[in-house]
């Protein structure tokens, strides 16, 4: 039904999300706000379809610089990507040495974590039991924190 409606976003902040910059967006209104986890979202909906799209939202997350070390993304490689259920997504390093990773969803809940680990420049991460969704793959490296998106496809 057309109306006014909200969303909060208690229950998606937890000690891992620490340091993280989340935004909502909206697909329909073309919009892009921070998270406040103290405030809710409200929106409307319309006789537009869009307007009430199951994928209307989404989010997305970022790290804040966590040190002055120069940090270049594009040295970070994550394939395959969508990769299937059970099978293995291979991280490289380019530049630096991966310290630990964590694998989370959209509601912020933990699916994968290496409990702090010492990787070097490559590790093999298997996707068991995990349903068709996209994720937030956390790497935590020797130059900074940074957040891959994978899309769990099977």
């Amino acid at each position: 039904a057309n109306g006014e409606y909200f969303l909060l976003f208690e229950q998606i902040m937890n000690n891992s999300m620490e340091g993280e910059i989340i935004k909502l967006v909206d697909r329909y209104k073309g919009t892009e706000n921070v998270v406040d986890f103290t405030d809710k979202y409200t929106f409307t909906t319309d006789d537009n379809p869009t307007s009430k799209a199951n994928d209307r939202f989404y989010l997305t997350y970022s790290s804040k610089s966590l040190n002055t070390n120069s940090f270049d993304e594009s040295q970070v490689i994550v394939l395959p990507n969508p990769v299937k259920n059970g099978a293995k997504v291979q991280v490289i390093m380019m530049d630096c040495d991966l310290l630990s990773y964590r694998l989370v969803n959209t509601s912020g809940q933990i699916l994968l974590d290496s409990e702090h680990k010492k990787f070097s420049r490559a590790v093999e991460i298997e996707m068991l039991g995990l349903q068709n969704q996209v994720c937030f793959l956390q790497l935590e490296t020797t130059k900074g924190t940074l957040i891959k998106k994978i899309i769990i496809n099977n």
